[in-house]
């Protein structure tokens, strides 16, 4: 919606800016603020809030204001250092320096090592760490004292990527949204009047990008360039504007703008040049926070399965008492999943599992557990739970979900969880019993499949009937071991195993008949009969379901 505001004079002189409060446009696409003011003065505090942890105040006082970066040059001052925060590498008399700085002005110096200083008071010295670069320390200074990067430090605290994208989507003129190298939506802005295409709102409900990254032509060309990038709309998909931001050498991912009109497009590209590096800082402080919320996620995830921490953890985290806990765990059967990263795979099963238990259970902690991740929700009602992990399930038909039983007490969650995990295992080797199961619904098929594991590590099942059937079937492609196991399972019936077969009782009959006499297992001793009915309904299941067959097997044949 365009909006008329009068500005006057002085707000549109290079380097004003004003605070918003709702966003207007002109029809060159400029925006602004309602409540508007020039821009604000730049102290040391924002440099030193922006660049955390690489940049800490050691002496002097952080309440100063700075207009500019410049680099001491070996040999004394060069030039008029006034206002300015003067980068001194290689400088270790920082006494000496910081005697010039103050003659000629300088905001402050930053030196690697800032030790056996005087306490003057001008100018403040500042402290690079040892993992801080130089020339990516001096692109953020600068950048935070641009007009542009001025809107960011008043306007999102560092690491809030959602705040920095509306901060920047104010200023661009278009929605904003981060996106990390995986493919994952870090954050979006969510400004009304600024309006999406079909795909990016697809995109942001579901955090993340259709594509891999890596197969994505627009991702691979932004990623490649040193500069933003300039997209036409395509279709029904409007024009953005790109660019990669790094840090350091390294890729923290993308920055991508929706394009308000064709002619504002190299007016964002510049902009998005020019706040890059503090959009660096804002990547780098949000992937740490989220690394120490994913630590203390598994140190929770810890608390509550460890049967000794239990009742202290759960009780810490808000858990409910009289009321069942159980434990969800959730995987991706990478043997039918699209070709991505397992990690970026892992990554998005959880940010599904979050958001939607978060909604569904009142209390409720997720975490990645080893290759999957693991939900430990308050709910008694068990038909919720299968509905809430059958809803995870349906957004991608590669997940498989096992559900533990109810927990009474929290020491009872670590079974819970010893259950979801056997009714996991045991999917993931049967995809044909469905996408989700609950322990004690399938306890007697994971016996069964432990036991068949047991019985499969023992010398006598070593050439035994089981064998010596399966081996027939894939020399002579016959069908023997299905038709003994549906006979056996039968009780011994030959029109019961028929009808499940879908064959003629005269050729289950004819089968039987080899078995016994081609390969001499007496079907009719008792003890044979358990033995071979054991081995053949324990035998690792195949993706048609839990009946044994024999590869390239077809029925109809002899």
């Amino acid at each position: 919606m365009v909006v008329p505001l009068e500005i006057d004079s002085a707000m549109q002189a290079p380097g004003a800016i004003c605070r918003i409060d709702s966003q207007v446009t002109d029809e060159g696409g400029d925006f602004y603020m309602v409540g508007t003011r020039r821009s604000p003065e730049v102290t040391l505090k924002d440099a030193i809030a922006t660049c955390e942890p690489h940049l800490a105040l050691v002496a002097g006082s952080d309440d100063v204001s700075y207009s500019g970066v410049g680099f001491h040059e070996s040999g004394g001052v060069d030039g008029d250092w006034s206002g300015r925060i003067v980068l001194c590498p290689g400088i270790t008399d920082g006494e000496e320096l910081r005697l010039a700085a103050a003659r000629s002005g300088a905001a402050a110096i930053v030196l690697r090592e800032a030790a056996e200083l005087r306490a003057s008071s001008t100018p403040a010295v500042l402290r690079l760490s040892s993992h801080g670069d130089w020339a990516e320390i001096a692109a953020a200074l600068r950048a935070i004292a641009d007009p542009a990067g001025q809107s960011y430090v008043a306007a999102a605290p560092v690491g809030d990527l959602f705040a920095a994208a509306n901060a920047l989507a104010a200023r661009a003129g278009g929605a904003v949204g981060f996106v990390d190298p995986t493919g994952r939506v870090l954050g979006y802005s969510t400004l009304s009047d600024q309006p999406l295409d079909p795909e990016r709102k697809r995109i942001t409900l579901s955090l993340r990008e259709d594509r891999d990254p890596s197969e994505d032509v627009q991702q691979i060309a932004v990623v490649n360039a040193s500069r933003a990038l300039i997209f036409p709309p395509e279709g029904e998909s409007f024009g953005r504007v790109a660019r990669a931001v790094r840090g350091g050498g390294e890729l923290l991912g993308t920055v991508w703008v929706v394009l308000p009109s064709e002619a504002a497009g190299p007016r964002i590209a510049e902009l998005l040049d020019t706040v890059e590096p503090v959009l660096a800082q804002h990547f780098r402080r949000a992937r740490n926070e989220a690394e120490k919320i994913d630590d203390r996620r598994r140190d929770v995830m810890a608390g509550l399965l460890d049967p000794s921490t239990a009742a202290v953890t759960s009780a810490r985290q808000g858990y409910p008492p009289r009321v069942d806990i159980v434990v969800e765990r959730f995987a991706i059967d990478f043997a039918t999943a699209p070709d991505e990263s397992r990690s970026r795979a892992l990554r998005r099963l959880l940010n599904v599992v979050l958001s939607s238990a978060s909604t569904w259970f009142a209390h409720s902690r997720t975490s990645i557990v080893d290759d999957g991740v693991t939900s430990v929700v308050a709910e008694s009602d068990a038909a919720r739970i299968r509905a809430h992990a059958e809803f995870v399930a349906s957004a991608d038909p590669s997940v498989r979900a096992g559900l533990g039983g109810a927990a009474t007490t929290p020491a009872g969650i670590a079974r819970s969880a010893r259950e979801a995990e056997l009714a996991l295992g045991y999917l993931l080797t049967a995809p044909a019993d469905g996408a989700v199961a609950r322990f004690d619904d399938i306890r007697d098929r994971v016996a069964l499949a432990q036991v068949g594991t047991f019985l499969a590590d023992l010398p006598l099942a070593v050439a035994d009937h089981a064998e010596r059937l399966s081996d027939f079937d894939l020399r002579h492609a016959t069908e023997l071991t299905l038709t003994t196991f549906e006979y056996l399972q039968a009780g011994q019936s030959i029109a019961a195993a028929s009808a499940k077969l879908h064959l003629h009782q005269n050729t289950v009959r004819n089968r039987l008949t080899r078995v016994r006499e081609e390969l001499g297992i007496d079907l009719d001793d008792p003890d044979t009969r358990l033995w071979l009915w054991l081995r053949l309904a324990t035998r690792e299941r195949v993706s048609e379901g839990s009946r044994p067959r024999a590869l390239h097997a077809q029925d109809g044949r002899p």
